[in-house]
């Protein structure tokens, strides 16, 4: 009798294991989702905007931020002497985020001729913002600027293109970054470089503007062989304006 009691026990006590191990098994896995600083300061950015506060947005790049036209009807900046076009994108991207109600202050950080190389040095002391528009790689392939250096390879791009995102999004900036256009007539040579702007926006989770697919529209848009009409620069504001709209 005593070993028939036991054997209840036992079995009771198998059967109680069976089922905690089978509720343990079939509990709901929760998942944790760990953001990106990207992610944690576009978050940090739309918090100021859901709260109506000021925003400040800085337009880094080359003589397409800048918005060169010659001859321009805008006087030069940032200490350049080309002129500039009646709209710039960074300009426009100001008048299209306060039409949507975002208190925006877009700053123009565009210097015609400019490489990566030169980008990293000429905003190094340049004030912290809450977003930073990156636009490189035109120079960086063709050289430009005259630069006695030279074009920069693709490892160099890469590099150089990589400390100014990083430096951006230590500072607390939601990173966004331009793919050039074409040149017109096309030089393929450009591919390459977005394709390493392809790479360093997948690494740091970049929202990447391909200003070739959302701007151009023809051989219209072009000013001349590398710069684009007031109107494209304006249509390129506009477009970028519905990335920092809403998340």
């Amino acid at each position: 009798m005593f070993l028939s009691f036991s054997k209840k026990i036992i079995t009771g006590l198998f059967i109680l294991t069976a089922i905690f191990s089978s509720c343990k098994k079939s509990r709901p896995v929760v998942a944790t989702t760990i953001l990106t600083l990207n992610e944690k300061n576009k978050a940090a950015y739309f918090t100021k905007v859901s709260a109506h506060g000021s925003v400040k947005i800085g337009c880094e790049g080359t003589s397409l931020t800048y918005g060169q036209n010659v001859p321009g009807v805008n006087p030069p900046i940032n200490g350049a002497s080309q002129q500039r076009a009646l709209y710039q994108y960074p300009s426009s991207l100001q008048i299209a985020l306060i039409a949507y109600g975002i208190n925006a202050n877009v700053i123009n950080r565009g210097f015609p001729g400019d490489r990566t190389t030169e980008g990293i040095s000429r905003w190094k002391d340049s004030t912290v913002a809450d977003v930073v528009i990156i636009e490189y790689g035109t120079n960086d392939c063709f050289n430009f600027g005259g630069y006695s250096t030279g074009i920069l390879s693709i490892p160099a791009f890469t590099d150089s293109l990589t400390e100014i995102v990083k430096r951006r999004l230590d500072q607390g900036a939601w990173v966004i970054i331009n793919s050039p256009p074409d040149l017109n007539p096309v030089d393929t040579a450009i591919n390459k470089y977005r394709t390493a702007i392809g790479k360093v926006a997948t690494t740091f989770n970049l929202p990447v503007f391909d200003v070739q697919k959302s701007v151009i529209q023809s051989s219209a848009d072009y000013f001349d062989g590398v710069h684009l009409t007031a109107t494209a620069y304006q249509r390129w504001g506009n477009n970028i304006a519905t990335i920092l709209e809403k998340p």
